[in-house]
This record gives structure tokens, C-alpha cells and sequence, in this order.
């Protein structure tokens, strides 16, 4: 059995990519499949959807809206601690409340490394996502239909501290559908 490696980067994979056997031996060019090109660009449309609604809801963010966003990062993290069986006097809980009343706010020094952290913060919940059997995929287009139904006639409402608050045609997600395995 011969063992390929992929040599290219991510836009190799929508055309031409070199293909070399393990031993070296160059195997020539190879063109990505038409299922696996579509399955990339759902979720490339997925991603693009999801910018649209913070579009939507944020159409010129400044620094205020950034630190609201930091906050809401760090409340998510929170609820994730919270969910895996810790309690909520984390330090966290405090600094995502000064970032959203506005007592501090952030200070980005390395943007590539900011850059790279939200990165791994996406690429680690879907790993977690993987080895507990949920398909994150489909929650997350349920996620994202539900976080649509928030506004209303297409603006979004805030509450006080600048969090997008729900509306009144707010459906939440439905994600039992997505749940495989709990790794129990």
C-alpha cells in the first residue's frame, strides 16, 4: 500500500495539488473532489453567514463593540467551564464584567498572535466537539438560524452593556438532533 503525502496549501485543495508518494516519487497533479469541494465551501458558507449576521448586528464596530465582543468570548468560555462541572467564581467572570461595563479595556500588542489564539479557541472546540460525538456542523447552522431570529425587522436590540439581547420572534437552537455521543 503506498501512502500519499498532500503538497499544497488550503486554495490547492479547489484545484491542482501536488501529490507525492511517501518514498518521494512525485505522483504528478491531482484535483480535489467535487463532493469534498462542496463540503468545503458549506462551511466556508457557513462562516461567511455567520460574519454576515455580526455585520448585521455590528455594521461599524469600534473599540467599545470590541471589548462587548472580547466579553462575550470570555462568557462563552465561562459557560463551557460551567457546563463541564466547575463552579462560576472563576477571575473570568470578573474581567468579562469589566470589559463590558467598560472598566478596562483591550489591548491587543500582537495582532497575529490575537489572531492565532482565536484560531486554536476555534480549532480546540472542534476538536472537543469530535470526541464527544456531536456534530458541530449541523449545531452550528441551528445555532446560527437561532442567532437570525434575534433581531427584529432586521436590526439588532441591545441591552445596556451592548449585548445583542433576543426579540421577540427569538427561536432558540434545537441541538438534542446533533448530539451522538456524550462520552459517558
Amino acid at each position: 500500500m503506498k501512502r500519499y503525502i498532500f503538497k499544497g496549501g488550503p486554495d490547492d485543495i479547489f484545484g491542482e495539488s501536488n501529490i507525492t508518494n511517501i518514498d518521494g516519487v512525485s505522483r504528478g497533479r491531482a484535483i480535489a473532489s467535487t463532493e469534498l469541494q462542496e463540503q468545503i465551501m458549506k462551511q466556508t458558507d457557513i462562516i461567511k453567514n455567520i460574519e454576515n449576521w455580526f455585520r448585521t448586528a455590528v455594521p461599524s464596530p469600534g473599540i467599545f463593540d470590541q471589548n462587548v465582543q472580547a466579553s462575550c468570548v470570555i462568557e462563552e468560555i465561562m459557560e463551557f467551564v460551567v457546563h463541564l462541572g466547575y463552579d462560576n467564581k472563576t477571575p473570568l467572570y470578573s474581567l468579562k464584567n469589566q470589559l463590558r461595563s467598560g472598566a478596562t479595556r483591550i489591548q491587543i500588542t500582537d495582532a497575529a498572535a490575537t489572531l492565532d489564539d482565536l484560531c486554536d479557541v476555534i480549532i480546540t472546540c472542534i476538536g472537543m466537539a469530535y470526541v464527544l460525538g456531536y456534530d458541530l456542523q449541523g449545531a452550528l447552522a441551528e445555532v446560527n438560524r437561532s442567532n437570525w431570529s434575534k433581531f427584529e425587522n432586521g436590526k439588532a436590540l441591545r441591552d445596556g452593556n451592548g449585548k445583542i439581547m433576543k426579540g421577540k420572534d427569538y427561536s432558540p437552537p434545537n441541538l438534542a438532533q446533533f448530539i451522538k455521543f456524550q462520552g459517558k
